[in-house]
């Protein structure tokens, strides 16, 4: 997982400066901020807030693989996690479509919220750091209780 997490918080890095370096030379009125929940924020903070939202991704799938891993003690728990995540985004397109009142959260997170075809689309909470403290939460919870089945089929 590290060298995947590297990778991405890399490629995020180098995309975002160049995106950067893009919008500066070709006149950007705001100086190199964009739009974010309605106020401006440095291009920076917006590549910052995409390498923490890979980050929590990329935790979540190692999380529940290595969960599903030692609840089957077999490597099927690789192709169990995968199954639970893609069957989690089929249950929110679901329930969106039937039930439009009851909001899932998305596996990506979406600190603030954005503007989609001229709809505000708002994110999970409307604090960063709250977000990101329940999004870790979760994904503790996972090697958490795959150390208690350890613990358990050791005695």
């Amino acid at each position: 997982m590290a060298e995947l997490l590297a990778i991405i918080v890399l490629l995020n890095l180098a995309i975002g400066y160049h995106i950067h370096r893009f919008m500066v030379a070709a006149g950007d009125p705001n100086g190199g901020r964009i739009l974010l929940s309605g106020q401006l924020v440095p291009f920076a903070f917006a590549v910052f807030l995409n390498c923490v939202t890979a980050l929590l991704f990329a935790a979540l799938i190692f999380s529940l693989t290595y969960f599903s891993t030692v609840l089957l003690k077999h490597s099927r728990g690789l192709i169990v996690a995968a199954g639970a995540l893609l069957g989690y985004m089929i249950l929110k397109q679901v329930a969106e479509h039937y039930w439009p009142g009851l909001p899932l959260p998305s596996l990506i997170a979406m600190p603030t919220e954005i503007h989609v075809s001229g709809q505000i689309v708002p994110g999970l909470v409307g604090s960063i750091g709250l977000t990101v403290a329940l999004r870790s939460a979760v994904i503790l919870l996972f090697p958490f209780a795959a150390q208690l089945l350890l613990e358990k089929s050791d005695l």
